[in-house]
């Protein structure tokens, strides 16, 4: 039956050995009304996150735009190569220290080990392993037309092949995933700013569906609100996980669970 005290109290008196129960539709309305609450009550919580985060996420979003930022992590093989030449260099500088200790002088462990005489010296001045400064990353022939590519983001166009065949025009010759990765990174730093903005816009009645929605349905900007508000309260976090376990045991009718 519904919810109708009416049709309960109908119940208890035409059949009152019968067991009331109500259909799937009211046990997740029911359910949805509970989950309303709850956010409600958590309203401060997210509040106090909003205040917190925003002054990082006005730097991550500045941040995430730059030229230095979007590009891509250097492959693993470069990576690799990297840690085993400071392997080799650390390995050196502990023999270089050893020798010292033994009395040589810089020239002589210079010699010895096959160094110029200025590594020695400046590795002995240094008094500890000196690490290799991180190369600066390439320039890049896209990155003088990124301030353009922002403006035009910024104005509304997002279209890839659009943007490409506007830059072409304006003499870039590189290539077109260059491009896309450079909007993908834009279009994360929006879908961050989206949350927080909606973060600090938090309503009870708007944020409900995405606790009881199927997550399989929700778009990107979604999900990430629904982190946000999961990361702003370890109470609305342990909440969905219950929300989405009693909704599964609902469609799959495993009433033995409870």
């Amino acid at each position: 039956r519904d919810r109708g005290s009416e049709y309960a109290k109908a119940a208890m008196l035409g059949a009152p050995q019968a067991t009331q129960c109500a259909d799937r539709f009211h046990i997740v309305k029911n359910l949805t009304e509970a989950t309303q609450l709850i956010l409600a009550r958590c309203q401060e919580e997210i509040a106090a996150a909003s205040k917190r985060e925003e002054p990082c996420q006005n730097v991550s979003t500045k941040q995430v735009v730059s030229l230095e930022a979007w590009r891509p992590k250097e492959p693993a093989y470069v990576e690799k190569a990297r840690l085993a030449r400071r392997a080799g260099r650390h390995t050196r500088y502990q023999q270089v220290v050893e020798l010292r200790e033994q009395g040589m002088t810089a020239r002589e462990i210079a010699h010895r080990l096959d160094l110029s005489d200025r590594t020695v010296q400046r590795w002995l001045a240094a008094g500890t392993f000196p690490e290799a400064k991180k190369r600066r990353k390439r320039q890049s022939c896209f990155d003088s037309f990124a301030p353009y590519i922002l403006k035009r983001w910024r104005e509304g166009e997002r279209t890839g092949i659009s943007l490409c065949r506007e830059i072409k025009e304006q003499g870039y010759t590189g290539s077109e995933r260059t491009v896309y990765r450079y909007l993908e990174v834009l279009k994360q730093a929006e879908v961050q700013s989206t949350s927080l903005h909606r973060l600090q816009k938090f309503s009870a009645n708007t944020a409900v569906w995405l606790f009881v929605r199927n997550p399989k349905k929700l778009d990107e900007i979604e999900r990430q609100y629904l982190a946000a508000l999961c990361q702003a309260s370890l109470t609305l976090k342990r909440a969905y996980d219950l929300i989405q376990d009693f909704l599964s045991m609902v469609h799959k009718r495993e009433g033995a669970r409870l």
